[in-house]
């Protein structure tokens, strides 16, 4: 609560001072007051509505304040409601080269396999419904 000034003779009122807007993001949907939560949902239907192991590459792009990370926060919480999604947090801006991404990026998504399993045989379980079931090889006429 503010505490507002009059003019009288610096006498100290207790009326709260008007609602303020803060440019801080939300990551709650009963807090979204321009309807970002709408855009998150479909974002995480048709995330969740992928083939299995079809990779996707989702960017976002707007001005500071126009409520990016509003619906990244949403949109996480959406995805990890499901038992059959993970979510990895990644940052890559933090790295000078790609060979240490990569090996950030794997330590990462393997701390997320890990909590999310409890035996070998979880991880296995894991990453067959994470990956696309492997094609038989063709055996070329030279191979033989």
């Amino acid at each position: 609560m503010f505490t507002m000034i009059s003019t009288e003779a610096a006498r100290v009122s207790n009326t709260p001072a008007p609602e303020f807007w803060t440019d801080r993001p939300l990551s709650s949907k009963a807090d979204d007051k321009l309807n970002r939560a709408a855009f998150a949902d479909r974002a995480a239907d048709v995330l969740r509505g992928l083939p299995k192991g079809t990779g996707i590459v989702v960017g976002m792009h707007g001005p500071w304040g126009d409520g990016k990370t509003t619906v990244l926060n949403l949109l996480r919480t959406d995805l990890e409601a499901d038992d059959k999604t993970a979510v990895v947090e990644f940052n890559p801006w933090r790295f000078t080269d790609e060979g240490s991404m990569l090996a950030g990026f794997f330590r990462v998504l393997a701390a997320v396999i890990r909590a999310q399993s409890t035996t070998s045989e979880d991880i296995t379980g894991w990453v067959r419904m994470t990956l696309p079931t492997p094609r038989p090889r063709r055996r070329s006429w030279w191979a033989w």
